[in-house]
């Protein structure tokens, strides 16, 4: 099998295809004078059998003679004889020259017989010239059909390579957005990677390392409070619906504070005073149902809640816990005031948001990369199948089978 590059191609053709090419112009080259001329001279004998006066002559076949020639005339007047022999202007020529020849045959069935016997010699004029351009159209279909027939596919070789060079031009142009794409990928990854720097180097720096520490070591405190806390979460709620339901009586304060730890213990501890008095009192009172067995625990839930309460109410393991937290809640508010004051807190959310919105750029732009491929493959699809298609068209009409080249 021969390998032709693309642009090659048309002079490939030209050296197994050329002779037959030039054939077949040359045959269409005359075909298309012959028609012309007949054509013309139709035009003349159809002119002077409008302006023939002859004495004795009947109203009637004068009457058809004008009409027939009022009919006639505009179908040969500008009568399209094409100035490039290519198949698809010999094909419109032909089709052309059928709608004339049935166009002035239905007019002179109409109005012929009208005529005679005035008319003779322009009628048998007029029918020479019909049957001889009826000829041609013969002869004009016998080149079309059988003699040159494989012309028509040779002209669609170059609307195919057409549509293959601009379908690679889409495809090139494809590969430079693509290109462009990356390069704004790039940048955008390498603006994000300095404000990660940034933001690092602010991160490192005293005061921001040490919020950070208070901050983790705060969190901690809390999840201390919380563990102490969590072992009554039960214990309250049936506490409050024994209340509700007025089988345990407690004070008011005492049905308060029960309240406010159910809704939100760590804000109603953190509300206490120094010595956690108010949750002192409430777990007295809880310790009193609890020997009284109204809440209906089991019993390893009742020891638990028990020995809770007296971790907290005799040990008192909540107090220090309490004056931590806040030991650290006042070392996180001045080194706030002081974050603030120097504009590490504004620099820091100014380079967060830098960072969000270059991540949102990225993940755009790779979107748009990802469009950009699929597209390309697309195109590239289209080519092969293009390229496919002419392979088997040019093996149709030179009989020789080839491999298309393209350059990328």
């Amino acid at each position: 099998m021969e390998e032709v590059q693309l642009e090659n191609l048309p002079d490939w053709l030209g050296s197994n295809f050329g002779k037959k090419l030039e054939s077949f112009r040359r045959d269409g080259q005359r075909s298309c004078d012959r028609i012309g001329q007949l054509v013309s001279d139709l035009k003349d004998v159809l002119q002077r059998l409008g302006n023939k006066e002859e004495r004795g002559v009947s109203e009637l076949a004068m009457k058809s003679a004008d009409r027939f020639v009022e009919k006639s005339v505009p179908a040969v007047e500008n009568f399209p004889i094409p100035h490039e022999i290519t198949y698809n202007n010999l094909e419109a020529l032909k089709n052309d020259l059928e709608r004339t020849l049935k166009s002035i045959g239905e007019y002179g069935r109409r109005w012929v017989p009208k005529m005679a016997p005035w008319y003779k010699a322009e009628i048998t004029e007029i029918d020479l010239y019909l049957k001889r351009l009826a000829k041609e159209f013969q002869d004009l279909q016998e080149i079309l059909t059988k003699k040159y027939s494989k012309i028509k596919d040779y002209e669609s070789i170059s609307s195919a390579m057409e549509e293959i060079r601009k379908e690679q031009e889409i495809a090139n142009e494809l590969i430079k957005q693509k290109k462009e794409l990356s390069k704004n990928l790039n940048k955008y990854e390498e603006a994000k990677q300095e404000k990660h720097s940034e933001l690092k180097e602010l991160k490192e720096k005293t005061l921001v390392r040490d919020i950070t520490d208070v901050e983790k070591e705060l969190k901690s405190v809390e999840e201390a409070i919380l563990r102490e806390l969590r072992f009554f979460e039960k214990p309250f709620r049936k506490l409050d619906k024994l209340v509700s339901d007025g089988t345990v009586q407690i004070s008011s304060e005492h049905l308060r504070i029960l309240r406010n730890y159910l809704d939100n213990p760590l804000a109603s501890f953190l509300s206490e005073d120094d010595n956690c008095s108010q949750i002192k009192s409430l777990l007295t009172r809880l310790n009193d149902v609890l020997a009284e067995e109204m809440l209906g625990l089991k019993g390893s839930r009742r020891k638990k809640a028990k020995d809770q309460i007296s971790k907290i109410c005799e040990k008192d393991v909540l107090t220090p816990l309490k004056k931590k937290y806040l030991k650290l809640a006042s070392e996180r508010a001045t080194l706030k005031i002081q974050i603030s004051e120097k504009g590490l807190t504004q620099k820091q959310k100014h380079l967060e948001t830098a960072v969000v919105e270059l991540d949102q750029k990225k993940e755009d732009i790779n979107t748009a990369i990802y469009r950009v491929e699929t597209d390309y493959q697309k195109s590239i699809n289209r080519i092969d199948t293009y390229i496919q298609k002419l392979e088997q068209k040019i093996d149709t009409i030179t009989g020789t089978r080839i491999k298309i080249i393209t350059t990328p």
